[in-house]
C-alpha cells in the first residue's frame, strides 16, 4: 500500500501532537512527593533570604523544622482521613459516631498544639528569640505569598 505524501504528513502531525500532549500531561501531573519537595526547596530559599541565619543556626534549624513539618503533615493526614470516614457515613452517622469523630478531631488538635509547643521549645535552644519571631513571620509571609501565587495561576487558567 502506497502512502501519499499528504497522508504521511497527516500521520506525522497526529503522532507528534499525541506525543507532545502526553508529554505535557505527564509534566503537569507530578507526584505529591515531588511537589512537596519542590515546595520545601522554595520555602528554604525564602527563609534563607528573609532570616539572617548563621551557618550554625541553619544547620541546627532545618532538621528541627523538617521534623516539625513531618509531624504536622501526619496530623493533617489523620484529620483528613477522619473527615473522609465521617463523610462516608453521611446521614447514617449516629450520635455515637458523631461523638467519636469529635473526640478524634479534638485529640488531633491537642496533638497539633502540643507539637507547636514542643517545636518552639526546641527552637529556643538553637535560635535567639528574635530569630524565632522572624521565622514565625517568614512562615506567615510565605503562606500569604503562596496563596497569592496560586490565585494568580487560577485567574490565568479560569479568566
Amino acid at each position: 500500500m502506497k502512502i501519499t505524501t499528504f497522508k504521511y504528513y497527516q500521520y506525522l502531525v497526529i503522532t507528534l501532537g499525541l506525543v507532545f500532549t502526553l508529554f505535557g500531561t505527564a509534566q503537569e501531573k507530578r507526584s505529591f512527593e515531588e511537589r512537596m519537595e519542590r515546595m520545601k526547596t522554595i520555602k528554604r530559599q525564602y527563609f534563607n533570604e528573609n532570616i539572617s541565619f548563621t551557618e550554625k543556626e541553619k544547620s541546627a534549624f532545618w532538621p528541627v523544622h523538617d521534623k516539625h513539618q513531618e509531624i504536622i503533615w501526619g496530623l493533617h493526614a489523620r484529620e483528613k482521613k477522619q473527615l473522609r470516614k465521617f463523610r462516608e457515613l453521611g446521614e447514617q452517622a449516629s450520635e455515637e459516631d458523631s461523638s467519636y469523630f469529635l473526640d478524634e478531631m479534638s485529640k488531633i488538635e491537642i496533638e497539633r498544639h502540643q507539637e507547636k509547643l514542643r517545636y518552639f521549645e526546641e527552637l529556643k535552644t538553637i535560635l535567639p528569640s528574635s530569630k524565632i519571631l522572624d521565622q514565625y513571620k517568614a512562615e506567615d509571609d510565605f503562606k500569604e505569598n503562596l496563596i497569592k501565587r496560586y490565585r494568580r495561576k487560577d485567574k490565568a487558567r479560569n479568566p
